[in-house]
């Protein structure tokens, strides 16, 4: 599950490799609350709002340069994920629209250079670098969805059941591979003119049908949700930063922004 703990940040628990998970696993590991209650565990005020496009407006080629990309609000400021977040290396650009039948994505991933990790569906992308989203429909407290992809264009998707480390560590390879929805994605390279690679880029379409029963949003529906990354610094270790600071590892979801969908 992309909550990796170092899949983020359990060496040790290297076993966990669920990204979100591993980010900040000594701070999810003891005195997990039942909850999310009281500062740092407030939901997130920001509110991501989502544009509607017609059908075929944005092309899932990897290249995050439809004009309706242009319309969409762009996620930047990305945060280093754990109990304080900094500013990050390794900068991240991710925006979101939907139209009648999926939700659309597309992330900018700015690293002068690219590796990846994970030669098959579900395996543990955030090993490398991988764009990461996390999606509420019913709210913080129901069963969710993660969705990463690599630069080689390899997915990790996965229904998660319960946020709570102990079930995350237990389960997060048996409710990936029971969660294979019909994704579409695609990646690319982003260049300099003089043709110096400056990182990689993301385009996935999501089905709203592949999300668990979820219809088409109505204008004004809202999702919590929450967007990732996991960089490959120089020296090999990996940056793990996320849109929306939760404090911990990424499996927060009570703390979230909103996704606000507009027609």
């Amino acid at each position: 599950m992309s909550s990796s703990m170092n899949h983020r940040e359990a060496p040790a628990l290297g076993v966990l490799v669920l990204s979100c998970l591993a980010v900040m696993l000594p701070a999810c590991k003891s005195n997990h609350p039942s909850r999310f209650t009281g500062p740092p565990y407030d939901p997130s005020p920001r509110v991501y709002e989502c544009r509607h496009v017609p059908a075929g407006a944005i092309t899932v080629d990897g290249t995050v340069n439809e004009p309706a990309w242009q319309q969409a609000e762009t996620m930047m400021g990305f945060l280093t994920a754990g109990r304080n977040p900094t500013g990050v290396v390794h900068q991240t650009e991710c925006r979101i629209a939907w139209d009648d039948t999926c939700l659309l994505v597309g992330f900018r991933c700015f690293n002068s250079q690219v590796k990846s990790a994970g030669t098959r569906r579900d395996h543990p992308v955030w090993d490398g670098e991988s764009a990461e989203l996390m999606l509420c429909p019913k709210g913080a407290d129901k069963p969710y969805f993660e969705i990463d992809v690599n630069p080689s264009n390899t997915l990790y998707d996965t229904h998660i059941l319960s946020w709570h480390w102990v079930d995350l560590s237990a389960n997060w390879q048996k409710w990936a591979e029971g969660y294979n929805p019909n994704v579409r994605s695609a990646t690319g390279r982003i260049t300099s003119p003089d043709g110096k690679l400056l990182g990689w880029s993301a385009e996935l379409a999501i089905p709203f049908s592949e999300l668990n029963g979820t219809t088409t949003p109505a204008n004004g529906k809202v999702w919590r949700f929450n967007s990732a990354r996991a960089a490959v610094k120089t020296d090999g270790s990996i940056e793990f930063s996320c849109w929306e600071p939760t404090f911990g590892d990424f499996h927060r979801p009570f703390t979230y922004p909103s996704l606000r969908f507009i027609k």
